[in-house]
């Protein structure tokens, strides 16, 4: 698995910027690799592993915010009102747990250089596989292209409708998750975090894109 060259408030993708058809051969190769040592990955025996849950995490960062501002911006209550609802649908989807690389996939991101990060993800944990997929596609800040890439690539084969809204509910709450941390950490420590923006314009285009998906049926 490669390390993230994404930082949190970077200017640029790690691949290529979004809009292009198709993901380039560098980066689909890229891609590729990840996902197929991360598929592997997934097939090891879960013992013993805490269940790891993004909005749990974000709850954490919520807790850390509230301490210093009881009345959090107007756009956090709202966005977190959409992570909760796009959470509800992803938990019935009763998708398979597997060993979370979570941390390792964040390791060059910036975010879990994060005290409370650690704490949230320290030890050995277990997670719903897409929780692994979303962290990647935010942490390396992909387009929708690079993003379908992704999942056919971790399954070998297209997906399915499910799996689908599924993989960008996932992709949502990874980004809510990025953007709990930034508002907590701007609210601690009194000084803008450059990626607040970027992680809320994220976050609210990936769940609104999935709760659309799972409406269609």
């Amino acid at each position: 698995m490669s390390d993230s060259h994404f930082k949190i408030g970077s200017e640029k993708p790690l691949l290529h910027e979004a809009g292009a058809d198709a993901p380039p051969l560098q980066g689909r190769a890229l891609i590729s690799r990840d996902m197929h040592v991360l598929a592997a990955a997934h097939q090891l025996p879960v013992h013993n592993a805490k269940l790891l849950d993004l909005l749990a995490i974000a709850r954490t960062y919520e807790e850390e915010l509230l301490l210093f501002n009881p009345k959090p911006p107007e756009e956090f209550a709202k966005l977190k009102h959409l992570a909760t609802e796009v959470a509800d649908y992803a938990c019935r989807d009763n998708s398979s747990l597997t060993l979370s690389h979570r941390l390792f996939l964040l390791a060059d991101s910036g975010l879990e250089s994060d005290k409370l990060a650690r704490q949230a993800n320290g030890g050995l944990r277990s997670s719903d596989y897409g929780t692994d997929l979303g962290t990647y596609t935010v942490a390396r800040k992909l387009s929708d292209d690079e993003a379908r890439a992704v999942l056919e690539e971790y399954l070998d084969r297209a997906p399915s409708p499910g799996e689908w809204r599924h993989f960008w509910a996932m992709v949502g709450l990874a980004a809510w998750c990025s953007y709990a941390w930034c508002i907590m950490e701007e609210t601690r420590n009194q000084r803008p975090v450059p990626a607040r923006k970027q992680c809320h314009q994220l976050a609210e285009s990936h769940l609104t894109k999935a709760l659309g998906l799972y409406g269609e049926d």
